[in-house]
């Protein structure tokens, strides 16, 4: 079993059920994943990008951040590109204790798992 890997299920399970987006963004708050190049949504979670938690991430899970109106197109520390929207809670698969988001200013900020487990919100609610 690879590094993190009982992490990352244990995140599909606790903010699942998710679904495959295939090229845009959800539209909505939900948390997404991204893996392995593709993004899935949260169909029951939001991370609030108000929460009191957030601060910028020094731990490089994000490389490169281009920022565009309301979504932000990012790079991974394994060099796989994903687009985001802006103030969107999002978790990288290869870090899964971590969620992460792009605030307004193109800022990486990032808090625990166990932080954003603590603050989530229903989605629509």
């Amino acid at each position: 079993m690879a590094p993190g890997s009982t992490d990352l299920q244990t995140v599909k399970q606790d903010f699942g059920p998710w679904r495959q987006l295939t090229g845009q963004l959800t539209g909505s708050p939900a948390l997404l994943l991204l893996e392995s190049g593709g993004a899935y949504a949260s169909k029951r979670w939001t991370v609030p990008s108000a929460a009191a938690w957030w601060a910028q991430d020094i731990a490089g899970n994000v490389t490169s951040v281009a920022g565009s109106g309301d979504h932000a197109t990012i790079t991974d520390a394994d060099a796989i590109g994903y687009t985001v929207g802006i103030n969107q809670a999002f978790i990288i698969s290869s870090n899964p204790g971590t969620v992460l988001l792009i605030n307004p200013s193109g800022t990486v900020m990032s808090m625990s798992l166990a932080q954003a487990t603590a603050v989530r919100k229903p989605l629509g609610r």
